[in-house]
């Protein structure tokens, strides 16, 4: 096998199977992500935020908030990282990160600091990240971490709560 270009979680053929049981195009309809991402960017005073789910070799923007974004290779997403992890991940200026400083994706994108909190369907499955943007160094206390979870704790609800109704209408 060659060598990813990132970080591979544990489990990774089982976590892109629970990936693939969402279909990105019919969520980025609903507008209950819409809605989520908006009060994101709102909430933290932040460029963009946005709710994606990383498959095999992108990541995929379900909403996205600030910005026109629909995918970002898996390789110059920070999100490949976060899903790693059940902390919420906080890189307060790219530049200064060694894993980010030089990828010139995230300079491109304007992306300068970055929170994030993973997002993971009832089998424990990591299926992607709920982020917060911005162009300029920022940190985020503990207060507002707790925040960006709760915010992920409701998109995995909703997440859930969308396939259980898929899966009733079969």
């Amino acid at each position: 096998a060659t060598q990813a270009a990132f970080p591979v979680p544990e489990g990774e053929d089982d976590r892109l199977a629970a990936v693939r049981e969402y279909d990105v195009d019919a969520l980025a309809a609903e507008e209950t992500f819409g809605r989520l991402t908006a009060l994101i960017a709102s909430h933290f005073d932040i460029d963009v935020a946005f709710v994606g789910l990383v498959d095999e070799h992108d990541e995929q923007f379900v909403a996205c908030e600030g910005a026109n974004w629909r995918t970002l290779a898996r390789e110059d997403s920070i999100c490949t990282h976060t899903i790693l992890s059940d902390e919420v991940m906080v890189i307060e200026d790219t530049r200064e990160d060694p894993r980010f400083s030089a990828n010139d994706r995230l300079v491109e994108l304007g992306i300068r600091s970055y929170a994030g909190a993973r997002i993971t369907d009832e089998a424990g499955h990591s299926l992607g990240a709920v982020c917060c943007i911005d162009d300029e160094p920022r940190s985020y206390t503990r207060a507002e971490r707790e925040d960006l979870r709760r915010f992920a704790d409701e998109v995995e609800e909703q997440l859930s709560l969308r396939r259980r109704v898929g899966a009733g209408a079969d």
